[in-house]
């Protein structure tokens, strides 16, 4: 299943998570948060359908063609019963309107490693 997007924007994570959220149509109750965990400790998230979108800097082997990375995964603090296969669907929707309104290239993370681009 496909739960990292990655691509690359010559901006400031700030502006990447307005103009990325802007373009699913999501302009307020983004979450800031900090954490460890990500590269430079800034992360931007929003939970639609029990499903987290998250959008960080890429902390991936191939950060130099694609440095920033998209996060979509079940949102782990509802208790939400759904079928893999919505996250799916979400993932083909938020590849399909980046393509379309960021005219940038979208790169997937695949099963067993490695990316591919997005067709």
């Amino acid at each position: 299943m496909i739960e990292h997007l990655f691509f690359y924007m010559n901006s400031e994570i700030e502006d990447v998570s307005r103009k990325v959220f802007a373009c699913l149509g999501i302009d307020s109750n983004i979450l800031e948060g900090d954490s460890n965990h990500v590269l430079n400790g800034t992360y931007y998230s929003y939970s639609v359908f029990g499903i987290q979108i998250q959008i960080e800097k890429n902390n991936y082997d191939y950060d130099d063609s694609y440095n920033y990375m998209i996060k979509i995964k079940k949102n782990v603090l509802l208790e939400l019963q759904m079928d893999p296969t919505m996250i799916k669907k979400l993932v083909l929707i938020i590849i399909d309107l980046l393509q379309k309104n960021l005219k940038t290239t979208i790169a997937y993370e695949m099963e067993g490693g490695g990316i591919q681009l997005f067709n």
